[in-house]
């Protein structure tokens, strides 16, 4: 949750009580301010007209000036012939994330933060229910309207029916989700996290709640004693929103341009000119969305000779974005090499750098730009050939 530079002196943490950085509490702050406005600025946009969601940038190559226009699934642009944006729409999967016993309530809380982050949107946003039936409506309409459920548990058999004593709420949400996915014409899955505790003594009937999950598994149900969420969510991903990527239109090129929409002003003056010398492949990134953009970038990268990521007030965006895309093209063993250029102006950019294989990072100012690109794009070329 931190993302700032580090220090020598953040290894030591015996300066306080909690051995906690305050660099780092100011840091998480701000992220967390950031998430919220982000969250803000989503729930604006799904109370407006649905053609609203699709917004496209055209440039006038001949004044140089950028206009916003709002138009319904439909693509139109004033660049060169042989330069085309991707615009993908926002799908976050769905996950029902299961109201779970008191003591796993901050993990709850912490796993919804994780999955927002890993592209998932999570329902239910709100308290448990206080009564049964509203409960079990709630439960209905929620796994109906996700595409996977993730239910945490522990040794607590947790709240019970007030009717039925031997009936715990997660039991009876494992239950309803588990008959979604075992639906043969359903792409539901169930996920299962036993958080086990060994300090603490599991109570005999959440005992034998877990021991029929182990020895029932069903198509489209995953039982895991991961040992951190992260590691959950990753494969959580991997199953639900890998597999069902399609294969995107992509196409051989010399440059794959890849920039944020908040550098949009400054980027397509830049692919103006380093497109009157090679072919390029440019990617706007809209709000939202990240993950098929960061698919679209895997699968067009091996077919480019370089790809360049360009910031210019998008930093927080590009720092994570090549680092993720890099990971995703085989890191080192990458056959495409990878550029990151920034612009000087603000000032703040010149900290803004990451150093791996097969990438190149730079900060310039604006009229180097295509020249560094160029410049780097020949560089990498002629080490390829030889």
């Amino acid at each position: 949750g931190v993302n700032r530079p580090l220090r020598p002196k953040d290894d030591d943490r015996q300066d306080n009580l909690n051995n906690t950085i305050y660099r780092n509490q100011i840091n998480k702050v701000a992220n967390a301010v950031k998430e919220i406005v982000q969250g803000i600025k989503k729930l604006d946009l799904k109370s407006q007209p649905d053609e609203s969601l699709h917004e496209i940038i055209s440039s006038d190559t001949q004044s140089g000036t950028i206009n916003d226009k709002t138009i319904s699934k439909s693509f139109s642009t004033t660049l060169p012939s042989d330069i085309r944006v991707a615009v993908l729409e926002n799908h976050q999967p769905v996950v029902f994330l299961a109201w779970t016993s008191n003591d796993l309530k901050a993990k709850r809380e912490e796993m919804a933060l994780i999955l927002a982050r890993a592209g998932f949107q999570v329902i239910p946003n709100s308290d448990c229910p206080s009564t049964d039936d509203e409960f079990k409506n709630r439960v209905e309409m929620n796994i109906q309207s996700a595409v996977c459920s993730l239910h945490i548990l522990s040794g607590e058999f947790g709240r019970r029916f007030e009717e039925e004593d031997q009936v715990s709420f997660p039991m009876y949400q494992f239950e309803s989700a588990k008959k979604r996915s075992a639906d043969p014409a359903s792409e539901f899955h169930t996920f299962v996290w036993y958080s086990e505790d060994p300090s603490r003594q599991v109570k005999p009937q959440q005992e034998e709640f877990i021991n029929n999950i182990r020895n029932y598994i069903t198509p489209n149900m995953t039982f895991t004693n991961a040992a951190s969420p992260m590691q959950l969510v990753e494969d959580m991903r991997s199953i639900v929103i890998v597999e069902k990527l399609n294969v995107l239109e992509t196409r051989d090129t010399d440059i794959f341009f890849i920039f944020n929409k908040q550098d949009a002003r400054d980027a397509v003056p830049l692919t103006d000119l380093i497109s009157q010398e090679y072919t390029m492949e440019v990617m706007n990134i809209l709000p939202g969305g990240e993950e098929h953009y960061r698919e679209m970038s895997a699968q067009q990268i091996p077919r480019s000779k370089m790809a360049v990521v360009y910031f210019r007030y998008g930093a927080d965006w590009a720092l994570p974005f090549i680092k993720q895309v890099w990971k995703e093209v085989g890191g080192a063993s990458s056959p495409t090499p990878m550029m990151l250029i920034g612009e000087d102006d603000p000032q703040t950019n010149m900290a803004r750098i990451f150093k791996a294989p097969k990438v190149s990072s730079t900060i310039v100012s604006k009229e180097e730009v295509p020249a560094e690109v160029k410049k780097t794009y020949v560089k990498v070329t002629n080490q390829s050939v030889s």
